[in-house]
């Protein structure tokens, strides 16, 4: 049970007021979904570093100590790959989510980043194998030295790691978040998995909340 949900919602009002005006969603599942991540970030602890985080099956200790070193794209994709192909052995469905990270959804790339994670944690919790690009997207913020407000979008984070991962063969469907239509990334793979005959579905609204 999440914090939103043990308080009752009593602090709904009261974080959706401080939430600032960027981070206003467009529908009313994005702003609770903020309120419910602002009540975590209250009543929970710090999380696992990151590379206790990612010591699953799925990772070696080798490809986890890349992640911090990695400096290109192309290097990324590898790694990505590499992991796809171990999930891929074990014959279920992958599952990708797309939706907006640094452009559309929540205007802002933290409150984006929030709802993305909890989006993923939600679909696995629902029994899907879903493969986690969120260590990855700090790998492309650290190679773009993103900030919020950047007029130029980087199209090498799309036609070269993006690309490679839905190219590669492992990914056999793609969950849409809501406010996809608002990001360039998500409407270029949208597209793309289109054309590679990959399932295109939006994700279960009820998940969100």
């Amino acid at each position: 049970m999440s914090p939103l949900q043990q308080c009752g919602g009593d602090f709904s009002y009261f974080i959706l007021k401080k939430v600032p005006t960027s981070y206003h969603a467009a529908s009313k599942i994005d702003s609770l979904i903020y309120i419910r991540h602002s009540l975590d970030s209250i009543f929970t602890a710090p999380s696992e570093p990151l590379g206790e985080m990612l010591m699953t099956s799925y990772w070696s200790e080798r490809e986890t100590k890349a992640l911090e070193t990695v400096s290109s794209f192309e290097g990324a994709a590898d790694l990505a790959v590499s992991i796809l192909s171990r999930m891929n052995e074990t014959g279920r469905e992958i599952i990708q989510l797309c939706g907006p990270m640094s452009t559309g959804g929540l205007g802002n790339l933290a409150a984006n980043m929030a709802r993305f994670s909890f989006a993923i944690e939600r679909a696995i919790e629902n029994g899907l194998l879903v493969f986690n690009q969120i260590p990855f997207q700090q790998v492309i913020i650290r190679l773009c030295n993103f900030k919020d407000g950047q007029p130029h979008y980087n199209w090498e984070i799309l036609e070269i790691f993006y690309r490679r991962v839905f190219e590669s063969g492992h990914v056999h469907r793609a969950l849409f978040l809501p406010g996809w239509e608002s990001s360039t990334g998500a409407k270029w793979e949208r597209d793309l998995v289109s054309r590679l005959g990959i399932t295109a579905e939006d994700y279960p609204s009820e998940w969100l909340i």
